[in-house]
């Protein structure tokens, strides 16, 4: 299932068209919106407005998900402001910069 259609299925997003606008790595590595993930795929997701979520995909919907469902089909890993975010990339690459 592609990565807007999973998000909106499961109650993330409430359109497919607002994922345009979003930063989007799955196991580590941006993607675009037509990637097809798969169960156990790690997702982060990074907003305009800074918010940042990372969390796991358990099971992809054949439907939208009812609210009382959604934890079925994801579970969130890490959830706040993208400082969380940048601060991680920036140490990975001065690491890999040291290191390489």
């Amino acid at each position: 299932m592609r990565i807007d259609l999973f998000l909106k299925k499961v109650g993330l997003l409430e359109s497919r068209s607002k994922a345009r606008s979003l930063i989007i790595k799955v196991n580590g590595m941006e993607k675009k919106l037509s990637y097809e993930i798969k169960i156990g795929d790690e997702i982060e997701i990074l907003r305009k407005d800074g918010e940042y979520l990372r969390f796991q995909v358990l099971d992809i919907p054949s439907k939208s998900v009812r609210r009382d469902e959604r934890e079925h089909y994801f579970k969130i890993l890490e959830k706040g402001k993208a400082t969380n975010f940048l601060e991680r990339e920036q140490s990975f690459l001065k690491w890999l910069f040291e290191n390489h």
